[in-house]
């Protein structure tokens, strides 16, 4: 009902700029930026949450960059999972572990935006959970959150070989 009211505004807009400018086609009063475009009334697209990784962000001697086998895995073992179609048949990972103070800081980011998609940045690399599939990380419990804090490692999978080389010299990269 709202985009019939929507459209009907807008070629009432088109058609009668007096009634528009004299916002008597206002019920709730002038438009935002006072132009009366549909720009006005169509709600934006929500900003993604981010995490940016940095160099300092990581244990230097931790990186490590090795050839994925998630698709062996998974008829080795019988699994009933489905990677994208584009997932590379030479599939890479990087894994790296945090330093402290950003392993707080990627805990509260999760923590934070759980119920969100959240997009993943290494310096020319971005990830949201549609390009690559990322396996979840419970933050629920108590223990899980002091054993990842113990030990926070994190990876990249279903990279190609140009795609982790590039990762791993921009974790490297101060």
């Amino acid at each position: 009902m709202l985009r019939t009211i929507v459209l009907i505004k807008l070629g009432l807009g088109l058609c009668l700029p007096g009634l528009a400018q004299n916002n008597l086609l206002e019920p709730h009063g002038p438009s935002p930026t006072g132009t009366n475009s549909i720009q006005d009334y169509v709600s934006k697209p929500a900003e993604i949450p981010t995490l940016t990784i940095k160099p300092g962000d990581v244990d230097q001697e931790s990186i490590e960059c090795e050839r994925d086998t998630i698709k062996e895995d998974i008829i080795r073992n019988g699994w009933q999972i489905a990677l994208p179609p584009n997932y590379p048949t030479n599939a890479f990972r990087v894994r790296w572990m945090y330093t402290d103070e950003a392993a707080k800081h990627v805990r509260a980011f999760r923590e934070k935006n759980a119920s969100q998609i959240m997009r993943t940045v290494i310096g020319s690399f971005s990830k949201t959970p549609t390009d690559i599939p990322v396996r979840l990380r419970i933050f629920d419990a108590e223990e899980m959150k002091r054993r990842w804090l113990a030990k926070p490692v994190d990876s990249i999978s279903g990279l190609t070989e140009e795609q982790a080389k590039q990762m791993v010299a921009d974790l490297r990269n101060k």
